[in-house]
């Protein structure tokens, strides 16, 4: 296992993208410490980022939320973390068959 520190080094990144990463879900740690909050991170998650970056590559480069418009709280972290760029609206079901409105924002990785 390895610190944030010792992994974002042998990533070659900082250990502000890896909490980012964290935040928006695309690399969680292994495991978070429920004293101190600390993130470790394995050995395969260095394979898991090597998927992002190339996703990135290849063209990859917008991750999208959805948040109901009443939702104010929400919406605020969101726009927070830079998903300020609207992209539609659109009904969604929930599994037991209720439709709710959603606004999708994008922000760039």
């Amino acid at each position: 296992m390895y610190s944030i520190g010792e992994f974002a080094k042998l990533l070659g990144i900082n250990s502000k993208t890896l909490r980012y990463y964290d935040l928006i879900g695309i690399l969680k740690p292994s495991t978070v410490d429920k004293y101190t909050g600390y993130r470790s991170y394995s050995n395969n998650q260095i394979a898991e980022y090597k998927k992002i970056v190339y996703l990135k590559k290849i063209g990859f480069k917008y991750l999208t939320l959805g948040v109901e418009p009443n939702e104010i709280r929400n919406k605020q972290i969101y726009f927070h973390f830079g998903f300020t760029k609207y992209l539609k609206s659109s009904y969604e079901t929930y599994p037991n068959g209720q439709k709710i409105l959603v606004n999708y924002y994008k922000k760039e990785i």
